[in-house]
């Protein structure tokens, strides 16, 4: 198998299997892109205390009244593509400003920016009736800039994952908010979401190899070429989707190591119980 591989190195047909999948799904995800802010959930961690910068230990207390300090990033990405790629933001554009809700039982007790890029005044207040807001006044943003905001909230709205993902609760946060020429505001994937594509991902490249059908036609007649072309351009397609999902593993383990420092940091300012979410499936 090994040599059979190494040949295959010489072969176009390899190189051919494996553009028919990335170059697709590469063009594919920087045009959806176009015209998009980004926000990500870069830390969750559960606190012991109360509101604002007063928070209190406390030894006994609920899991419903214990509040989560979320942390977002709000990203303008470059993605650009034959020109395609988000344009600069400026503030005449906001038909709307910019609110992360945290459900309707939600109480937001605490609202801040914790850092910008290219000296960026951003300022957030929380609103909604009830509280359940956090609101991002218009700012200008370029191309590459990010905003990194925090919020303490009491029951934010939360949805359980299913078992064979590791079970638990999964945070919903929603996003409101209008701008010109920006055609949607959109939640990235997190390290959780990243790995469960990563293990599909790679799994759709062994049935590629090891399928119903293949596996009786190899096994009546030794032969398996009838498989989408020549042998070598399916060992490229299945060489493809490795490398796909490896590329989503480092990203989820990145994405982990990232949320892990932020978590550090705030450790002084806050009684951080326990980071979520959590890698893998313990």
């Amino acid at each position: 198998m090994i040599e059979f591989v190494l040949k295959s190195l010489d072969d176009p047909g390899f190189y051919l299997g494996i553009a028919v999948v990335l170059v697709p799904l590469f063009v594919t995800f920087f045009i959806l892109r176009r015209k998009k802010l980004l926000f990500e959930v870069v830390c969750e961690a559960k606190l012991l205390g109360s509101e604002g910068s007063n928070l209190q230990y406390a030894t006994e207390i609920s899991d419903e009244s214990e509040p989560m300090l979320f942390v977002i990033d709000l990203h303008n990405a470059v993605g650009s593509l034959v020109r395609v790629g988000n344009t600069d933001i400026a503030p005449a554009r906001y038909q709307s400003d910019i609110a992360f809700r945290f459900g309707e039982n939600a109480y937001v007790l605490e609202a801040g920016v914790l850092k910008t890029l290219s000296g960026i005044e951003a300022r957030v207040h929380i609103s909604g009736h009830y509280r359940d807001k956090v609101l991002l006044e218009a700012v200008p943003l370029n191309r590459g800039d990010v905003i990194r905001l925090k919020a303490v909230v009491k029951n934010p709205n939360a949805e359980p994952e299913p078992l064979w993902v590791g079970g638990g609760i999964r945070y919903t946060i929603g996003v409101e908010g209008q701008i010109r020429g920006i055609r949607k505001i959109q939640r990235k994937w997190d390290s959780q979401k990243l790995l469960i594509y990563a293990f599909l991902i790679a799994l759709l490249g062994v049935v590629l190899d090891n399928s119903v059908v293949g596996w009786a036609r190899g096994l009546l007649t030794g032969d398996r070429t009838w498989l989408v072309g020549p042998p070598v351009f399916l060992l490229g397609v299945q060489v493809a989707f490795v490398v796909l999902a490896a590329i989503l593993l480092v990203i989820a383990l990145l994405k982990d190591k990232k949320s892990r420092e932020i978590a550090k940091q705030l450790g002084a300012s806050y009684p951080i119980t326990e980071r979520k979410p959590r890698m893998g499936w313990s």
